[in-house]
């Protein structure tokens, strides 16, 4: 079987039928092995390394060059994608048989890969789209913006090897491995709120994020922190219909840091909220205005912010919208400077 880098070579020279049945090859053979997509990415950018130096291109060619190989990465991610859950039971296989318990019920595998599917969903759908953006820039000869796209594609395909062993932990009920550290919580919400702003755009929605003049110290995982917010934020887009806002704003609270996502969107009943937690659980208003999801993005959110030592809570109406918050620890310094405020609002009164 050809190597990638022949198929990508054979493409750009011919553009011909037979090389893109070779690109869906390329794709079942990365399923077959278990490759992830920060795998493939890593893959096609050592080819077009190798192929743009092939002797035979002039300097022009070179350039098309770059363009054809981003419309040769979305064939083989296209053909990848659409066996993307043959992948996903590989890798449930794999956690299975590290497992101490290798006889799990089908609902627990089930369980498994549903929330591989879900977490790795966003950073592949990111990916996938930064990838669409370069393509039409390369066509239109802008090259501007590639290095950007590039590395928030890498960014999020990152994010997926990372997150796939907490996620397969949380599942078994085990508190994921995570890395707590002070941490500025604005890093991590930034990244979330710039992958969150094109989908808010896209459906018309306004996002009012207020300035953050000053750094917040918690006691945090970075990859969990934007993990939790990510799934906030994408909620919060997926259920507010178009014309409406989605706001992020934060503050002190006592010994915690206090998020919270708002916006107004469908909103929730009482009964809706207690359940919003759990495993597969979605309420009746998002079935109707959403037919696709598992039900799984607030229970990882959720175990993530138990994690570390922190909480996430709801707080919804029926037509009025909905306003998650999660509370991280603060590390000392920034435990002083909300004592210190507190004692100064005290004096005032």
């Amino acid at each position: 079987m050809p190597t990638y880098e022949e198929t990508l070579l054979a493409f750009c020279q011919t553009h011909s039928e037979e090389s893109l049945y070779g690109a869906s090859q390329l794709s079942a053979g990365f399923i077959h092995e278990g490759f992830g997509p920060d795998e493939i990415v890593s893959i096609h950018f050592d080819a077009v390394r190798h192929v743009a130096a092939d002797d035979t291109f002039t300097i022009p060619d070179r350039v098309r060059v770059l363009n054809d190989a981003h419309q040769f990465l979305l064939e083989v991610m296209i053909g990848y994608g659409a066996q993307y859950k043959e992948f996903l039971d590989l890798r449930l296989q794999e956690a299975t048989r590290r497992a101490e318990n290798a006889e799990r019920s089908e609902r627990e595998k089930l369980e498994v890969l549903a929330m591989i599917a879900h977490e790795l969903g966003n950073p592949l759908t990111i990916a996938l789209g930064n990838m669409q953006i370069a393509a039409r820039h390369l066509e239109a000869a802008d090259i501007s913006m590639i290095r950007t796209l590039i590395s928030d594609s890498r960014d999020a395909l990152d994010s997926l090897a990372h997150l796939t062993g907490q996620i397969v932990a949380a599942s078994r009920g085990d508190d994921p491995q995570l890395s707590i550290e002070p941490l500025d919580l604005l890093e991590p919400v930034q990244k979330a709120i710039a992958w969150a702003t094109k989908a808010a755009a896209e459906k018309q929605l306004s996002m009012h994020i207020p300035r953050w003049t000053e750094p917040l110290i918690v006691l945090a995982d970075y990859d969990a922190v934007s993990s939790i917010v990510t799934n906030l934020l994408s909620n919060a887009i997926r259920y507010t219909p178009a014309g409406g806002s989605i706001s992020v704003t934060h503050c002190h609270d006592g010994a915690m840091a206090a998020l919270s996502v708002a916006d107004t969107g469908i909103g929730m009943s009482a009964e809706e909220q207690a359940h919003a937690f759990e495993k597969f659980y979605r309420s009746s208003n998002a079935k109707r205005m959403e037919v696709r999801g598992l039900g799984m993005g607030l229970n990882i959110a959720a175990r993530f912010a138990k994690a570390q030592r922190g909480e996430l809570s709801v707080e919804s109406s029926i037509g009025q919208g909905t306003t998650f918050t999660l509370k991280l620890p603060l590390s000392l310094s920034d435990i002083t400077v909300s004592n210190n405020l507190e004692e100064k609002n005290d004096h005032t009164d």
